[in-house]
């Protein structure tokens, strides 16, 4: 894949001077893609990926893990640094656990003792970082969520909460259902409940299950109190009880304080151009809720209707005017202002011409004499780079000049001051093939187990390279499709800002 890009991006700077509209404009581009080159030579970016044995563990079981260090330009082994370090922080953000493992090749592997006193039953993230990477900030630090439960645990809770003003008091409702691993309610059982705000004790209780395993617990809150932070601490109580703590985050989702974000694609509402724009709702807790709803203008006049696809995301077309502002409406009291739309600008679009092609279509209300420069860049390389004179632009730019992962266009005015910015998602398919076959169907116990593992890639051919492999029981450990791994990691949410839900939906 390295001297593939490579070539690549020897090719395009060819490409780039010829193809170009005027010598001045064609050297302007040329030390403006060599200017981002150096940038990148002289500060390269290190991609980190720890590989789990589980997702979840309990305590007094051995975390392992292999690290792979890459270079994130052509994700080869990086040999910059030579130690990492890797934590894991509980609830409260203190450093539970902390160790150093050597990097040879861009390659480390480890494991973490989860003993009991050190390590008790609750949420952790488990960090791994560079001193390399501290320079770029916490979004390039790899991060994972574990829990950790208790060894003697085996109960799984379902709860709803709900908030409500009676008398002019906060009253929290919850229904609470505990169950074992197989369903089964736990019925009858005594239990003893702490409401806890942080590490201030609320409201103690005691209380029983019903025959269907459940159990209501309401509390009232004082004014003022944070309810970002409640938690109820449960523990069985009696002859032969579990003696478990559960620790049972208190989760509570008013509507009308979602917040529900606007981006226009490219950057901007310019008044005029039809534009595409993209939403995402959070909630309380800080993850996505679902939302429908309309857009409307100061005359409360219907202009667009939106509906959330997947996580609280979305988006939908209109043609904003100048001097209107737009607003959004969701059912709730509270409405939401739009971005102001701007009388005169760019606005940048990119579409998707079937599998091999993108559309980039620039539709442009200022000087058409201006130059502009169209620079899409793949883990910082510069893979396309053009320049246009013309008040409005549309090309149509094969994805094979692009490896798998996102690209990111940016138009830039002749003074290379950035227009427009968008990211798009490249996938050629060109994942590897893995094939495990076992050397027999069924094994007595303490049998050896063969292995023959084949990989290829997506033309057949046989694939040499470094591997993770955990043999874990079926019945107790079930991988979640839909959360991070290796791939999405590396190819996705690694090159994106703040916190990607689900990120396998998107393979």
């Amino acid at each position: 894949m390295s001297a593939s890009i490579k070539k690549l991006l020897f090719i395009l700077l060819i490409f780039t001077g010829v193809n170009t509209y005027a010598q001045a404009p064609a050297n302007k581009l040329k030390a403006l893609v060599n200017s981002l080159s150096t940038f990148k030579d002289n500060l390269p970016v290190e991609k980190l990926y720890l590989q789990t044995d589980k997702p979840y563990y309990a305590a007094g079981d051995t975390l392992h893990f292999k690290a792979y260090l890459l270079n994130a330009d052509y994700l080869t082994p990086s040999t910059r640094s030579g130690l990492l370090y890797i934590e894991l922080d509980d609830a409260m953000n203190r450093t539970a656990k902390r160790i150093m493992v050597p990097v040879v090749s861009g390659i480390s592997w480890g494991d973490i003792a989860l003993i009991d006193k050190e390590v008790p039953e609750g949420s952790y993230t488990l960090r791994a970082y560079t001193n390399w990477m501290r320079n770029f900030g916490e979004d390039y630090v790899f991060k994972k969520n574990i829990y950790v439960a208790a060894l003697s645990g085996s109960t799984l809770v379902k709860a709803n909460f709900k908030l409500d003003s009676i008398a002019g008091k906060n009253k929290v409702m919850a229904n609470i259902q505990l169950t074992d691993l197989n369903g089964t309610p736990l019925r009858l059982k005594n239990l003893e409940l702490k409401v806890m705000n942080g590490r201030h004790n609320l409201f103690r209780d005691k209380i029983n299950t019903g025959m269907d395993g459940n159990m209501a617990v309401n509390f009232d809150l004082a004014d003022k109190t944070a309810i970002n932070d409640l938690s109820i601490i449960a523990q069985q109580t009696g002859k032969d009880a579990d003696t478990a703590t559960l620790t049972i985050p208190v989760i509570i989702n008013r509507s009308q304080q979602t917040d529900l974000q606007f981006m226009p694609e490219g950057g901007n509402l310019v008044a005029g151009i039809k534009t595409r724009v993209g939403f995402k709702a959070i909630h309380e807790d800080g993850k996505a809720t679902d939302v429908a709803g309309r857009i409307l203008d100061s005359k409360q006049r219907v202009v667009a209707t939106f509906r959330s696809a997947h996580k609280g995301m979305g988006s939908f077309e209109f043609i904003p005017q100048g001097g209107e502002i737009y607003t959004a409406s969701i059912g709730t009291t509270k409405n939401y202002t739009l971005p102001v739309v701007n009388a005169a600008g760019t606005v940048l679009r990119i579409n998707s011409k079937g599998d091999d092609s993108l559309e980039v279509v620039v539709n442009n209300t200022a000087d058409a004499n201006n130059s502009h420069y169209l620079i899409a860049q793949a883990r910082g390389v510069v893979c396309y780079a053009a320049t246009a004179k013309d008040a409005g632009i549309k090309k149509v730019i094969s994805t094979s000049l692009f490896p798998t992962g996102i690209v990111r266009f940016t138009l830039l005015d002749q003074n290379n001051v950035p227009l427009n910015d968008r990211v798009v998602f490249i996938d050629h398919h060109d994942n590897l093939n893995i094939q495990v076959q076992a050397n027999n169907r069924a094994y007595q116990v303490r049998d050896s187990v063969g292995l023959t593992i084949k990989v290829t890639d997506k033309e057949g051919k046989p694939v040499q390279g470094t591997f993770s492999l955990a043999v874990t029981d079926n019945s107790q450990v079930k991988p979640d499709s839909l959360s991070n791994n290796i791939l999405n990691n590396l190819l996705f949410t690694s090159d994106l800002k703040g916190t990607i839900e689900e990120p396998g939906w998107y393979f």
